[in-house]
């Protein structure tokens, strides 16, 4: 599966990348959030705030390699995704994964899914996100409420059957925004929300000063190395 087939109805045909010019100033303007590591490298994450969208800006090699482009919902701390890219020679190398693995595992954030699925994207969060346990259920946006994945078929609590995502669609010509969908699957860690405040200051330390940690602080340095683990290999994007 590749990011770049997806089709969202609400936005026509994606399928080309934000300009790499404007995705350099997103990086100059926001801050360096955690990494995780790739070949003995670190792939560096950062983020910025640009109106109403989260920026998640992805850097290999002193190259952008991706991004995730999100939204907050209202009086939530759930970023709803609206577009994301691993650019061509990065694609079908598991990178995607990690990047939703390190924002959870480590950032504390919590995603959901856009209001409109087309077939690829609804595999990549039904197939390879949910398969690879980084779901952690599904989000009823009515109720601000997770339910376990197995509790599709039973109601909530306010009487209304709970839906598998895919199923729980709109017709964007009459409901643009999306308002009548309610259930969404939903990233987060098990701690839901809670950063991992010891790992990204060891991060952000070993941003800055590199390697010098080794001889400042050996307890540090190793936590600067640390990163969660890919969950498989090469599991799609």
């Amino acid at each position: 599966m590749k990011i770049a087939d997806l089709t969202e109805y609400n936005k026509g045909i994606v399928g080309n990348p934000v300009d790499l010019t404007m995705l350099q100033k997103l990086q100059n303007s926001g801050e360096f959030l955690t990494k995780f590591n790739r070949d003995n490298n670190p792939v560096n994450i950062y983020k910025t705030v640009d109106y109403n969208s989260v920026w998640f800006i992805l850097e290999f090699n002193h190259e952008i390699i991706g991004y995730i482009r999100a939204e907050e919902l209202p009086d939530t701390n759930i970023l709803q995704v609206k577009d994301e890219q691993i650019f061509h020679k990065f694609r079908n190398k598991g990178i995607g994964t990690e990047m939703y693995i390190t924002l959870a595992k480590i950032g504390g954030f919590r995603f959901i899914n856009d209001i409109q699925l087309s077939d690829s994207s609804e595999n990549m969060w039904k197939n390879k996100l949910l398969t690879n346990h980084i779901i952690k259920g599904i989000y009823d946006r009515n109720l601000d409420k997770v339910y376990p994945i197995a509790s599709v078929g039973q109601y909530t609590d306010d009487k209304q059957i709970i839906l598998s995502p895919e199923n729980d669609t709109s017709d964007p010509f009459i409901d643009y925004d999306g308002s009548t969908q309610r259930f969404f699957w939903i990233i987060e860690s098990n701690n839901c929300s809670v950063a991992n405040v010891e790992l990204l200051e060891a991060h952000n330390a070993f941003y800055k000063h590199g390697h010098n940690l080794l001889y400042i602080n050996q307890l540090q340095y190793n936590r600067a190395r640390m990163t969660p683990k890919l969950l498989s290999e090469n599991i799609g994007f």
